[in-house]
């Protein structure tokens, strides 16, 4: 067996119970619900202490995506995509700390833009 590949699975198993991924379900508002009260659902990584990281994906019940974003250290980094049910892009923007920052871009369920704009820096809102 390799070195590197046998180092890597015991880092693996000594680590795994510390991060989980994890489904949660959330109703219109955001809020943690049931799955018979939920609009929709998202798969998230926390680390042990419960902080969001890594790449995150929220789907409507139907399993189209509903949005992907990304968390460092429980914020937003990077890019938000924010779909509609029917699968067309609604809203893109870029977060830096869990900050809103730079170009950010709406669009009409037709494609059209719908507004768009530049930040400095923002608190999250949905994307």
């Amino acid at each position: 067996m390799n070195l590197k590949f046998a180092c890597y699975l015991v880092l693996s198993l000594c680590f795994a119970p510390a991060f989980g991924q994890q489904k949660e379900f959330l109703n219109e508002d955001g809020t943690k619900t049931t799955e018979d009260r939920a609009a929709y659902y998202r798969v998230v990584w926390k680390d042990r202490h419960g902080q969001l990281f890594g790449f995150i994906k929220e789907y409507y019940l139907n399993g189209r995506i509903r949005k992907q974003e990304n968390y460092k250290a429980g914020n937003l980094e990077g890019r938000v995509t924010a779909y509609y049910p029917t699968g067309e892009v609604k809203s893109e923007a870029n977060y830096e700390g869990g900050n809103k920052l730079g170009p950010w871009q709406e669009w009409y369920p037709n494609g059209q833009v719908k507004e768009e704009g530049t930040c400095d820096s923002r608190p999250y809102s949905d994307a």
